[in-house]
């Protein structure tokens, strides 16, 4: 259960926020107005003798010239960062929205609706990036629209209290404004870094530097680079010395909405041990999580360079105070809570049946292939493998379930990319795959194939794991090139899907959607436990 904040605590965070707003914003205009009259001075300097005089008897009226462009540009600058849209920062991520289906994000957005009712904030939307690290993010837009995420890796590391300190851990970053103010730094950083990369990479220059004023972008270049750097230095520099501190009043507050430290104190120790999931976070973005995704030796140094130039204060200070408030130790954090499933399921054999199609007695189907099998209805023949009656399919009772669930939408509109047929939505490990009844292949939407990666509830039998094992070894070192273009469509969106490496660990060849709306996956039959058999093994060692 997630309680509400007092209300003097919040008056006196929104407050501070705000101050520190202004504050950045200022030396955002202060950068802008130095660096534009050096421009000036430079080009003064540069000009010849006549032009010289004239501009000094006029010295006062371009210097503030200079000064109001500088001010009207750092204005813009901040507006921009400052109205940057929920949307394109989630898609900065890589974040998309937590499944309401999926047993694992359920979870997830019930915490989620739980801090929406004590911060008083609505709608937080939950999202989750699709990374086996391990980590959590909290961002504001300049419209108050919010949001709260984490990571694949979280929700299968952390239980439901850790799960729970996390959140609110981050909501009480949105109760006191500093996920906007930390969203807001972000931003500002990612546009210096974006100057400074068109400054020194971007094929614009080499298009101008041929064009009549290549003389005055030769020596415009290195100031508007210097712009760039000094800018993401100073706000770098100024966010860095509070940001320590705003983790530190995070957890306080989180304890104070949770009221379980040792939740708390134990998620902060696991997350902190496990990969953190870099996930090609964007430049400036450590700040928006509960532990910087970049691992630096300065984030567990403390002293004067550390405050300065790391953005979340060591582990083990952050433990030592949620110790202290649940009045227990630090060598009693368990590093996993998770018990193992030691137990496989024994599951009954599936009844089959032969189905009487144009004349001929086809078979034996399972029921999942009877699913996907347009062509067998209810009126359709069928008899038992296991007998010889005859009887319609609509007058079994295993049979009459199968029409249920087609007519409600389980059996998909998207048809196998190897068998032509239709696809049924089948559940798997906490999700759902779209899969073929006959050769086994699994559609999976974008995320999906990481959620499964990351989670272990599935277990595997010894004979399943010395094959994968066999199988990986005897591929070639030296792997040949892979056709970039097979002769195969996304179910999903009939864009050409591409043979590509999963990764060079498991070294399993997966078919991937080049369309980046749907980047949906397709492995074929086999191929899905592969992966998970490969990748739970690497971990172990």
């Amino acid at each position: 259960m997630i309680h509400s904040l007092p209300t003097e605590t919040v008056l006196d965070a929104r407050e501070r926020t705000e101050r520190t707003t202004r504050v950045l914003f200022v030396l955002i205009l202060i950068v802008y107005t130095i660096f534009f009259n050096l421009i000036f001075a430079v080009v003064l300097a540069c000009l010849g003798k006549h032009v010289y005089f004239f501009i000094v008897k006029k010295f006062w009226m371009f210097n503030t010239i200079a000064t109001a462009v500088a001010l009207i540009t750092g204005v813009v600058h901040f507006l921009l960062a400052r109205k940057r849209s929920l949307n394109e920062i989630l898609n900065q991520l890589g974040a998309i929205p937590a499944d309401k289906r999926d047993e694992y994000h359920k979870v997830f957005i019930n915490i989620v609706q739980e801090a929406e009712l004590a911060a008083g904030i609505r709608p937080i939307l939950p999202v989750v990036i699709p990374s086996a690290g391990c980590n959590a993010f909290s961002v504001e837009d300049g419209f108050h629209l919010t949001a709260i995420g984490v990571t694949e890796g979280t929700l299968v590391r952390l239980d439901r209290s850790e799960l729970t300190a996390v959140v609110s851990h981050e909501a009480a970053h949105l109760v006191s404004g500093d996920s906007r103010l930390a969203t807001t730094v972000s931003n500002i950083l990612s546009i210096f870094n974006r100057l400074r990369v068109l400054f020194t990479k971007s094929k614009l220059w080499q298009v101008l530097s041929k064009t009549r004023a290549s003389v005055f972008l030769i020596l415009a270049r290195p100031f508007l680079w210097f712009l760039a750097a000094l800018g993401h230095f100073v706000t770098k520099f100024i966010y860095m010395g509070i940001s320590r501190k705003r983790e530190f009043l995070a957890d306080a507050n989180a304890v104070n909405m949770c009221k379980d430290p040792l939740s708390l104190a134990e998620a902060i120790y696991k997350i902190s041990q496990k990969y953190r999931g870099s996930f090609d976070v964007p430049e400036g973005f450590a700040p928006l999580f509960i532990l910087s995704p970049q691992v630096s030796w300065l984030d567990e140094k403390r002293g004067f360079l550390a405050n300065l130039f790391s953005t979340h204060p060591p582990v083990a200070d952050r433990l030592k105070k949620l110790m202290t408030w649940a009045k227990t130790d630090v060598i009693e954090i368990k590093q996993d809570l998770k018990i193992e499933k030691n137990l496989i399921e024994t599951k009954e054999e599936p009844p089959k049946f032969f189905a009487h199609i144009k004349e001929n007695w086809e078979g034996p189907f399972t029921l999942t292939q009877i699913l996907a099998l347009d062509t067998i209805k209810p009126s359709t023949f069928v008899c038992s493998a296991d007998g010889d009656k005859i009887v319609r399919a609509a007058d079994n009772e295993f049979l009459l379930q199968l029409f249920v669930r087609r007519m409600t939408n389980e059996v998909s509109k998207n048809r196998c990319p190897r068998c032509n047929v239709s696809l049924v939505e089948m559940p798997y490990e906490g999700t759902f795959t779209l899969h073929c009844s006959f050769c086994n292949g699994n559609l999976m939407k974008y995320g999906v194939l990481e959620r499964i990666i990351t989670r272990k509830d599935k277990v595997f039998s010894d004979e399943e794991i010395k094959n994968a094992k066999i199988w990986r070894n005897l591929q070639k070192v030296n792997i040949p090139a892979i056709d970039s273009f097979p002769n195969i469509r996304c179910p999903i969106c009939n864009t050409q899907m591409a043979m590509v490496f999963h990764c060079m660990l498991t070294g399993v060849i997966i078919d991937r959607c080049l369309n980046k709306n749907c980047r949906a996956v397709w492995c074929d039959g086999g191929e899905l436990e592969k992966i998970q058999i490969l990748v739970e093994d690497a971990e172990k060692t």
